[in-house]
């Protein structure tokens, strides 16, 4: 089992790790009942980014056992709760170590696992209600979640209430004894368009090679 460091691009305050019990803000998906991980955002910016948060691992209902990947190998469930007391639109995250493609999509989201409600857009099935990736990486190693979206267009995101929670999936067992606010590299930041079709491609090419 690998260890990831997530990085929260944007985040500019300290960012602190507790466990609880089962987390509902995230669907029963697979072999989880609830979130595996809990993103708490405590501070957006003006542009609805978050700034500051917490994190909490889930655990099954009894409280004693950690919850791991929803599909039993090396895929795992967020939840996101708005705390900041403004509208969150967008969080940016990374990870270090080895895999590190929390984005490298390859058709085993979520929303192959269960049928995700009504107001689902993202295209690869990763993504819970309104909820839309972009700014991806090569390689798949960062990325950014957008909320409250529409359609694929970032412009129908207009993001979650506080007090509200979102959900989505993503790559690799997310284990990580760490996790650590941090800075985007402008190198990093690509076209929706551009990530969208590099995933579309690298997703075609792994059910092919199987």
């Amino acid at each position: 089992m690998n260890k990831i460091l997530l990085a929260f691009f944007g985040a500019v305050g300290a960012a602190s790790m507790a466990h609880a019990a089962l987390l509902t803000q995230c669907p029963a998906v697979g072999s989880d009942p609830g979130c595996a991980v809990l993103v708490t955002v405590t501070a957006v910016n003006a542009s609805g980014a978050a700034t500051a948060f917490s994190t909490t691992f889930g655990t099954t209902s009894t409280g004693s056992t950690p919850l791991g990947p929803y599909d039993g190998v090396e895929d795992t469930l967020f939840g996101i709760q708005n705390s900041s007391g403004g509208v969150l639109k967008s969080i940016s995250l990374a990870s270090t170590g080895s895999p590190n493609d929390l984005f490298g999509f390859d058709g085993d989201g979520a929303c192959v696992f269960i049928t995700c409600a009504a107001g689902t857009v993202d295209p690869f099935g990763y993504g819970g209600p309104g909820v839309l990736f972009s700014a991806i990486a090569p390689g798949g190693v960062s990325g950014t979640v957008n909320f409250g979206c529409t359609s694929t267009s970032l412009g129908s995101c207009a993001g979650i209430a506080n007090n509200t929670s979102a959900w989505f999936s993503l790559e690799e067992v997310v284990t990580a004894s760490q996790v650590v606010p941090g800075v985007p590299e402008p190198a990093s930041v690509v076209l929706l368009s551009t990530g969208l079709a590099g995933l579309l491609f690298a997703a075609r090419r792994r059910r092919s090679a199987r």
